[in-house]
């Protein structure tokens, strides 16, 4: 990390732009500051809402052919065994009782224009304003966008249409996640029940040898690509929120870091556990210390979002206990975390936006009420790449974490290219060895594991990692990393060998 006597030149202030093309940042509008709760519930409504990681639905111009090959779409997802996003059709999902037909349930809101719909039984929307009836959210989202703008090409219905003030791609998320679910419930061996019963002791021998003989590790490589910045162009013109963005370095534009950032050793051995418990997405949040003397922020926790996404009770619940946990710690929100389980840790077109979002809600009003927000992203079982650029933005002596964990922040495109997706530029940070490990943190591990233990998608830690290395291992030689303290070290692999069987 640049040494803090630098020239001031040189550094980024807090909210300012990283353009490689204009001398000048230009800063972000700011905002009032809301109350802690108030962030917890607004935050909330995206960060409990994990984003699916693998494709989704790039939505062409509308037209006739479309539609029919819509209709086609749940017959070849449930024959094909596969669900990457498209063909998903808004009539499956009421068939699966994720939607139910209601009038006035859609909207599209468009430059400043509102739009509104019924939800129909066969799964099509009736417009309000025009009268018609459209079979596809990218047909209903194209037609009320040209009204407003006839140049408009492009639908994007499940991102811009909503359902009962929810965009369609969350129900769409929540029914894969179903579907996958399923799938892997029905491709799971079942007992043959008409097998003979076999006395023979060898026979019996080589079953128990089978039973004990550890399984390898069954996560698949991703090799989704990932792209620079620069050949994006017009976040309007990028209908795939699931594309992996190259991170930024502050030094290649000539700028500093605009603050420090530490993470806690409490903290970092929750995302991991957390993270490397599931093969979904988990999501999280960030509790610590914001120093404007120092320009320092320093993470002391991390809450885990322990809620499904269809379980909306639950998730409210959870929101107002990792309030009242902050609250009693004496920490605030100071960011979020999530998982990429095989992809690697490089935030998506949607993560960036949805950090810009956090950022300026968080920013507050003048110097005394600013506040950064960060994000963090792990990458438990990443494949098939070198995670050495990643692991290299931990500047911690004498170690990386076994999972890659990245941190980045976001700066907003400048005022003369408006449209342009927001820059994630990577944050260099230190890990701060706790001197012992907190009982609530024990309790957060704790929750993890129960919550997990007996979900489908829950990772058999007894299984190879790579070699002999079982992900047991792999996740202690992890946690022992960053704890440099013995006693911590001894406390919390004494911990995970007992829990052994809930994970």
């Amino acid at each position: 990390m640049e040494s803090e006597d630098s020239n001031v030149s040189n550094q980024i202030e807090v909210g300012d732009v990283v353009d490689s093309n204009q001398e000048s940042p230009q800063n972000v509008e700011k905002t009032s500051e809301p109350t802690e709760p108030t962030e917890i519930n607004e935050l909330n409504n995206k960060i409990c809402e994990p984003m699916d990681t693998g494709d989704t639905e790039v939505e062409p111009e509308d037209n006739p052919e479309e539609h029919e090959d819509e209709e086609l779409g749940e017959k070849k997802l449930k024959n094909s065994g596969g669900f990457t996003g498209r063909g998903v059709t808004l009539q499956m999902l009421l068939e699966d009782n994720i939607l139910q037909p209601k009038e006035g349930a859609m909207s599209l809101e468009y430059m400043g224009q509102k739009f509104e719909g019924d939800l129909l039984n066969d799964g099509r929307i009736r417009s309000a304003e025009v009268q018609e009836v459209f079979g596809s959210p990218s047909a209903w989202a194209l037609r009320c966008k040209k009204i407003v703008n006839p140049e408009q090409k492009y639908g994007c219905g499940w991102s811009s249409v909503r359902y009962c003030g929810r965009p369609l791609d969350v129900y769409k998320n929540q029914w894969m996640r179903k579907r996958r679910l399923e799938q892997i419930s029905e491709s799971s061996p079942t007992p043959d029940c008409n097998a003979p019963i076999n006395d023979n002791n060898e026979a019996e021998m080589d079953a128990r040898q089978v039973t004990k003989s550890p399984a390898v590790f069954k996560i698949g490589f991703c090799d989704r690509p990932t792209f620079k910045h620069e050949t994006l162009g017009n976040r309007s013109t990028l209908d795939d929120g699931n594309l992996l963005v190259e991170t930024l370095i502050f030094n290649n534009f000539g700028k500093l870091q605009p603050f420090t950032v530490s993470l806690h050793t409490s903290a970092a051995i929750v995302i991991d556990i957390h993270c490397s418990l599931t093969s979904s997405e988990v999501v999280g949040y960030l509790a610590g210390i914001w120093d404007m003397n120092t320009n320092g922020l320093t993470i002391k926790r991390a809450f885990p979002c322990l809620s499904r996404l269809a379980d909306a009770s639950r998730g409210h619940t959870m929101e107002l206990t990792i309030f009242q946990a902050m609250e009693a710690a004496g920490l605030s929100l100071v960011g979020w975390y999530h998982s990429h389980p095989s992809a690697p840790p490089t935030p998506t077109v949607q993560d960036i936006d949805t950090q810009l979002e956090y950022q300026l809600k968080l920013k507050g009003g003048g110097d005394q009420g600013y506040r950064p927000c960060i994000a963090m992203i792990s990458s438990p079982y990443q494949r098939g790449s070198d995670v050495s650029e990643y692991t290299e933005l931990n500047e911690t002596s004498g170690g990386s974490p076994g999972c890659p964990l990245t941190c980045y922040w976001v700066s907003p495109p400048p005022e003369s290219r408006p449209q342009e997706l927001a820059r994630p530029m990577a944050m260099k940070y230190t890990v701060v060895p706790d001197s012992y490990i907190d009982q609530a943190v024990y309790h957060d591990i704790e929750s993890c594991l129960q919550f997990y233990k007996d979900a489908i998608d829950r990772i058999n830690v007894s299984e190879i990692w790579k070699e002999s290395v079982t992900i047991l291992d792999k996740l202690k030689a992890a946690l022992i990393t960053n704890l440099k303290n013995d006693q911590s070290s001894t406390s919390i692999r004494s911990f995970l060998c007992n829990k052994n069987g809930n994970m």
